[in-house]
């Protein structure tokens, strides 16, 4: 059992991420789907051989008719990343990628945080041809679909609507990301506002009105935002966190750790999902939970917990900095 016990991520951890990090604009676009090539990419480097490859987590992936017409064509049994299809197609949407923080030292479980203090908030947002719509279609609005409890774009800035978002608990020291939370209000309230209208702060929505916008823009949003978020997260935390071990929660162990009660998180969410991702399950829990006190007494009270774990391929020698 660790010695050294790190009760928390600070505040002026995240910020100083933050701040090193840059809160530039990051546009990400993204393809149904393409989140398998992805993760091939990931898993072979600069190549891989097939043999090697099915020995892997993302073996599951190369039972895709797709990914088994690639690898007919390694004549040399050895796949790299130049023979993996361009994923783009009219299909793919922009997303507009930025920085946030979440959590407090006090009431941990109204913030849901495994652990009391902050995380860093990976924003997914509408780009400007989404919003544009969304202007288009109900003209000056107040709240719509999101929340003002929950980490979204600021009230204040009408330039953006959150679609979905991403909480991550960071520890550089152990190499380890804890993704917390995966969440989208936005999908949620708006399929509600389709059956039964919504009221946002200075007008009445109907129906009709977020039914046509729901069928007509958001629908092919909303069947692939979870892919979207997830492999956009994954992609942060390798490239730009430069942190290999990414652990994910599941729908027994991130409830008990973070107080939920009786809210139970969605399958989806929790289990299908990382399941997908090809991410293994494991019961050894990340170092960062292990240094608080209150997480190894929940983590042995129901036992057995289960985490899901994936192994980034970060590059040799890549140590992110912070900055003072």
């Amino acid at each position: 059992m660790p010695t050294k016990q790190i009760k928390m991520m600070e505040k002026s951890t995240v910020l100083n991420l933050i701040k090193t990090l840059g809160n530039q604009r990051r546009l990400r676009w993204y393809c149904p789907g393409s989140y398998a090539y992805w993760l091939l990419a990931d898993a072979i480097g600069d190549g891989c051989a097939i043999k090697t490859l099915r020995e892997k987590s993302v073996s599951r992936l190369l039972q895709r008719q797709d990914i088994k017409a690639v690898l007919a064509q390694c004549g040399d049994g050895v796949l790299r990343p130049s023979q993996l299809p361009n994923s783009w197609n009219h299909d793919a949407f922009p997303l507009v990628l930025s920085l946030g923080i979440w959590g407090g030292y006090d009431a941990p479980y109204w913030y849901q945080t495994s652990r009391p203090g902050y995380n860093l908030v990976l924003r997914f947002d509408f780009a400007g041809d989404h919003m544009a719509e969304l202007h288009k279609r109900f003209g000056r609005y107040g709240w719509l679909f999101n929340s003002a409890n929950h980490p979204v774009a600021s009230h204040n800035n009408r330039k953006r609507e959150t679609l979905a978002w991403a909480r991550l608990d960071i520890d550089l020291e152990t190499n380890e990301v804890l993704i917390e939370e995966l969440q989208s209000d936005w999908v949620r309230d708006a399929q509600f506002a389709a059956k039964h209208g919504w009221r946002s702060d200075n007008r009445w929505i109907t129906a009709t009105e977020a039914a046509a916008y729901y069928k007509q823009v958001l629908k092919p949003i909303q069947a692939s935002w979870q892919e979207a978020v997830l492999s956009g997260t994954l992609g942060f935390i390798r490239d730009e966190l430069q942190v290999q071990n990414v652990f994910y929660h599941d729908t027994r162990t991130g409830p008990a750790l973070k107080r939920m009660g009786y809210s139970k998180p969605p399958r989806s969410l929790y289990q299908d999902l990382p399941k997908r991702f090809c991410m293994s399950t494991t019961d050894i829990a990340p170092t960062l939970l292990l240094r608080h006190s209150r997480c190894r007494r929940v983590l042995k009270k129901i036992r057995p917990h289960r985490f899901f774990r994936y192994q980034l391929n970060v590059g040799a020698g890549e140590t992110l900095c912070l900055n003072a």
